[in-house]
């Protein structure tokens, strides 16, 4: 699934990045309460591990809001997607297997194949990002 959410410099896509902050300290919640007697330690870390890359990209991805002209510069744009598709990828399906005992799909085992593709978009992301953030123009 790929959002489409706006990430450009706008209130659409700061108001994206809130809510997925916002799920993201929900979700810590959940699993550090709620989900907490129904998981075993591996799968705790797991879930720890799909909040913290959620919070971090997320709240990396708000301080970098409006620090690029992204007409002279499509790299942080892109860059931007693919850390915010990645950080759903990766973060989503982590959330999946750490859970998958409480979910009764037989085929959400398999979907721990993608994790690893959601971090390769985020890493290819960043890197994206910070080449556009060295030759962007922005006086921020």
């Amino acid at each position: 699934m790929i959002i489409i959410a706006d990430m450009e410099n706008t209130k659409p896509g700061l108001l994206t990045l809130c809510i997925s902050l916002a799920t993201g300290i929900a979700l810590g919640a959940l699993g550090a309460h709620g989900l907490n007697p129904l998981m075993d330690d591996n799968q705790q870390d797991i879930w720890e591990k799909a909040v913290f890359y959620q919070l971090i990209n997320t709240v990396a991805l708000i301080a970098l809001n409006g620090r690029f002209n992204t007409t002279q510069n499509k790299l942080p744009r892109i860059g931007r997607y693919l850390i915010f598709n990645g950080l759903i990828l990766f973060s989503g399906t982590l959330y999946l297997l750490a859970t998958r005992h409480l979910v009764p799909w037989p085929a959400i085992k398999l979907i721990g194949v993608l994790t690893p593709v959601g971090g390769v978009l985020m890493i290819t992301g960043w890197v994206m990002t910070g080449i556009g953030l060295k030759g962007s123009s922005s006086n921020h």
